[in-house]
């Protein structure tokens, strides 16, 4: 897997969280308990998407990174189909209050809000919104 090129992506999109590439190598190495999917296209990459997954039918999305030449085109929406059909049971997430384009992603494929973490991003200091999916329920 190109490592270095997801890190890239994820420079890219400062909205998604800081994760170096040992943090991205040691997620795809817990197989187990973590999943890590990744969008191509024409051999490129444009997207990925890495969540938790402490018990089978369960996940918690860590980041969600698209190329910035591949936003507003399904890449991100694609990714997350691709994870809800994965998992049998409950998705969450914590994303940025301010982050509305996220959200309404997230709401668009039936996410909704159950509370809320003040304070919890920094650079800059944000509150974060928390959503869930109940999958196949």
């Amino acid at each position: 897997m190109d490592v270095p090129g997801l890190a890239e992506i994820i420079r890219l999109s400062p909205e998604a969280g800081h994760w170096t590439e040992d943090d991205i190598r040691r997620s795809i190495r817990a197989r187990n308990s973590q999943l890590c999917l990744v969008a191509e296209e024409s051999g490129q990459l444009r997207g990925l998407l890495l969540a938790a997954r402490p018990l089978p039918e369960e996940a918690e999305i860590l980041t969600v990174a698209v190329h910035p030449q591949a936003r507003r085109r399904g890449v991100g929406a694609a990714l997350l189909r691709d994870l809800i059909r994965r998992v049998p049971g409950r998705l969450f997430l914590e994303v940025r209050r301010s982050n509305q384009c996220a959200r309404s992603l997230y709401e668009r494929l039936g996410f909704v809000v159950y509370g809320q973490r003040p304070g919890y991003y920094h650079s800059p200091p944000e509150d974060a919104v928390l959503m869930q999916l109940a999958v196949n329920q």
